[in-house]
């Protein structure tokens, strides 16, 4: 038994639930400050603008090839535009909803004097099968240890999934999600949109923004793009049930309906609260070019990604100070 797993990654103590500084995992690299990334110096150098991604594993990268992340290929877009100007720090961690951002920024990031704060946020957290708390459980994640597994079972996991046809696999995702869902209690399906969660997503999403704003530092939004278009292929319906085995209390249709209504509200919640949007769901074409599964980006993706949010840097900041070169 042993921790050679993803969990390697992340620990949990007084700063909530972030990567581990220092560790590595096949392609993952955490820096000695917790940042995805290369080392950098905690003192921001003079004359950058820092640039810190906050989101789960959307932002942290999870299918793309090794520093293809977007966050990666934002720096490398910035650094093309104006060399040395802009410093992208990738503070993203699997499972970061807004509230532990909050608490993390408030705690950890805001020492770190970020200029802008960039963030991905994923809706699907929403419909869980309990609501996101609002505040943080110090004690409970201070007990949160890695799985310990054997490398030969997990990887014996993963060879057994490449054997068994995509087909097959969604058949029996479905039946098994559909068959917990008839043995549940009346109510614990989502048969609709729950109003409730969106309510609680927008209030969390607020709250967060405001607390950001109040350093002084000014914040990027996206709205979450994912691969499903109005006609779902067999890959996409393969995916789609993947990932419905994290929310089982969700139906296909739910889960489809939810991320545009969560996409508006992300939208309004910009508007209102004076954040810069980029509209992730409109600009990133939908289907298995850009996409590695349901939601996470693969290279191709990820670049795209990167461009529209280093549109948006550069943007903001040469409202403040106008840059010579052209924004590309």
């Amino acid at each position: 038994l042993g921790n050679y797993n993803e969990d390697m990654l992340r620990i949990g103590d007084s700063l909530g639930f972030h990567n581990r500084p220092g560790a590595r995992f096949q392609k993952w690299v955490i820096d000695s400050f917790g940042f995805r990334g290369p080392e950098i110096t905690k003192a921001k150098p003079d004359s950058v603008v820092r640039v810190i991604v906050v989101g789960a594993s959307e932002s942290f990268g999870l299918g793309e090839s090794p520093g293809m992340e977007y966050p990666a290929q934002m720096q490398r877009v910035l650094d093309s535009v104006a060399p040395g100007r802009y410093q992208v720090l990738n503070a993203a961690c699997p499972g970061m909803t807004p509230p532990r951002i909050k608490y993390f920024f408030d705690n950890w990031l805001v020492q770190f004097d970020p200029d802008i704060l960039v963030y991905y946020p994923s809706p699907s957290f929403y419909l869980d099968n309990q609501p996101i708390p609002d505040s943080m459980n110090i004690a409970a994640i201070n007990r949160w240890r890695p799985k310990h597994s054997l490398r030969i079972v997990d990887k014996a996991r993963i060879m057994l999934k490449r054997f068994i046809p995509h087909r097959l696999q969604t058949a029996i995702r479905k039946y098994l999600r559909e068959r917990r869902q008839q043995k549940a209690q009346d109510g614990w399906v989502f048969t609709e949109i729950p109003q409730d969660r969106l309510k609680l997503f927008e209030r969390h999403l607020r709250e967060l923004i405001a607390d950001v704003k109040s350093h002084g530092v000014r914040v990027i939004i996206g709205t979450h793009g994912n691969r499903f278009g109005k006609v779902l292929s067999s890959e996409d319906e393969f995916h789609l049930e993947n990932g419905l085995h994290y929310n089982p209390r969700v139906t296909p249709e739910v889960a489809l309906a939810f991320e545009p209504a969560a996409n508006k509200l992300i939208e309004n919640v910009a508007a209102a609260d004076s954040c810069v949007l980029v509209d992730i769901a409109r600009r990133v074409p939908k289907g298995g070019e850009y996409f590695f599964d349901a939601g996470h980006f693969n290279d191709r993706g990820a670049s795209l990604v990167a461009h529209l949010f280093a549109d948006a840097v550069l943007s903001e900041d040469s409202l403040r100070h106008p840059l010579t070169a052209d924004i590309q």
